[in-house]
């Protein structure tokens, strides 16, 4: 154990990035789920995604690139669920495997496919660069402040939006929570991939809103399953592991996904009984 918390410090800049990109996407994932949105959300993955991958054939190495390039695409795909709210998921599913397919097809011009391949999906916490002046941790904490400040409007937005309109309250709200899920998940994917992202974004909100009922309960749950899911993914990956004569490391990122599944499956599978019992 002390050679577990003697590693984490010296990883304390990924282990905090990781956390705090977590439990802000942990709680715009419980609103998504409420509004009917997880699809949505996990599809804006892939589409952040495909901005890692278009910047990088494009050869801008600047940080802002992805992100000003998911924002961009996300006004049309927010506009095509919009106007074809029937199939909303049907066209989801279009756009996710497009997205994601594009992706590859970008990255395959260039050398080192496999590894930008590997990085854009599943990523890896110990790997990412962190700098203080970074344009992302910039932008992490002016959505941070922005969606505390938003936070009442989005709510009621999100779950009474006849009466919201009757109040004649900002009609921008919408859009500034999207751009906000769009610009964190473009954070996240570029530095942590889009596995991750995804499961941080659905897993902790989906398993808090099956056990509480209460948003303040939801909201707390979620921030500390996914906190707890993050600290148990870095010390699974910091243990070695001996396999056909060898020693491997598993990786944090992905130890951090099965860690959050696991949770999920023991939670909901505990309240099933619970409730039956």
């Amino acid at each position: 154990m002390k050679e577990f918390f003697s590693n984490l410090i010296l990883f304390l800049p990924q282990f905090f990035l990781g956390s705090i990109l977590g439990m802000f996407l942990s709680v715009l994932g419980i609103i998504l789920i409420l509004r009917k949105m997880a699809f949505f959300g996990v599809t804006l993955s892939q589409v952040a995604n495909f901005s890692f991958a278009l910047s990088l054939f494009l050869g801008f190495r600047e940080e802002s690139f992805p992100l000003i390039f998911s924002v961009l695409i996300l006004v049309p795909v927010f506009y095509f669920t919009r106007t074809t709210k029937s199939k909303s998921d049907t066209v989801l599913g279009i756009i996710f495997v497009s997205f994601g397919s594009l992706a590859q097809v970008l990255l395959s011009f260039g050398g080192n496919v496999q590894n930008h391949l590997l990085s854009a999906y599943f990523g890896d916490i110990l790997t990412s660069e962190i700098k203080i002046k970074s344009f992302m941790l910039l932008v992490l904490g002016v959505n941070i402040i922005l969606f505390i400040f938003l936070y009442q409007k989005i709510i009621f937005f999100s779950f009474d939006p006849d009466e919201y309109k009757v109040r004649n309250y900002p009609k921008y709200v919408e859009i500034l929570f999207l751009a906000i899920v769009t610009s964190m998940l473009s954070i996240s994917v570029n530095l942590l991939g889009s596995f991750y992202s995804a499961a941080q974004l659905i897993i902790p909100g989906f398993t808090a809103l099956y056990l509480f009922r209460k948003l303040f309960l939801v909201i707390l749950f979620s921030i500390l399953l996914s906190f707890f899911a993050t600290l148990i993914g870095f010390y699974i990956s910091f243990q070695e592991i001996h396999y056909k004569n060898e020693t491997i490391f598993l990786p944090t990122s992905s130890s951090i996904v099965v860690c959050l599944a696991t949770l999920c499956l023991i939670f909901v599978s505990f309240r099933k009984w619970y409730t039956h019992k």
